[in-house]
């Protein structure tokens, strides 16, 4: 679950250079939920996305990102997100 979030982040959330003729980009609402969710289970694959997309937010999206990093770097690594 976790990778079909960040590769819906990547393709639909982050605006890159040409972020203006970004086809079908996610709500506000949409990645705030994904957040939520990011920082429920994410590990360090969902921080590498939310930093990326941290740079780009604004209100009322980057104070979500925020704390999905937060709650992720709150966490233990796992032997398994170490790999």
């Amino acid at each position: 679950m976790e990778q079909i979030l960040i590769e819906t982040v990547e393709k639909r959330g982050l605006k890159g250079l040409l972020g203006f003729f970004q086809k079908n980009p996610l709500s506000d609402a949409s990645l705030m939920a994904i957040c939520d969710t990011l920082g429920k289970v994410g590990t360090q694959e969902s921080v590498k996305v939310l930093t990326k997309l941290e740079k780009s937010a604004k209100d009322p999206l980057l104070p979500k990102v925020k704390e999905a990093l937060k709650k992720i770097g709150a966490r233990p690594i796992t032997t398994k997100q170490q790999k």
